[in-house]
């Protein structure tokens, strides 16, 4: 089965931004790279980037991984919340 590479609009210019950041505020590499992964699914998911969702949107994802199987992984859901904040906060915004 061949997927065709997916590619959000303005993914590229935000995820450049918050390496930038990760990186000034002295954040290992590995942070940044583990942070990338969850905001990415988080736009995958949505179609969009996510400082373009709304707070209903991002609880109704967290919701989502949570149901998402039956014994969901705790460090997944953490990473996929601190990854979200720490990014929406380096972009300004708070949810």
């Amino acid at each position: 089965m061949n997927q065709a590479k997916r590619e959000i609009p303005g993914f590229a210019e935000l995820l450049h931004r918050f390496e930038r950041t990760v990186s000034v505020l002295g954040r290992s590499q590995s942070t940044f790279q583990n942070y990338s992964r969850h905001v990415a699914a988080v736009s995958l998911h949505f179609g969009k980037i996510p400082t373009e969702l709304d707070p209903e949107q991002i609880h109704d994802y967290l919701f989502y991984l949570q149901k998402k199987s039956k014994s969901p992984s705790q460090s997944y859901f953490k990473h996929t919340v601190y990854g979200l904040r720490f990014l929406l906060k380096s972009e300004g915004l708070s949810y």
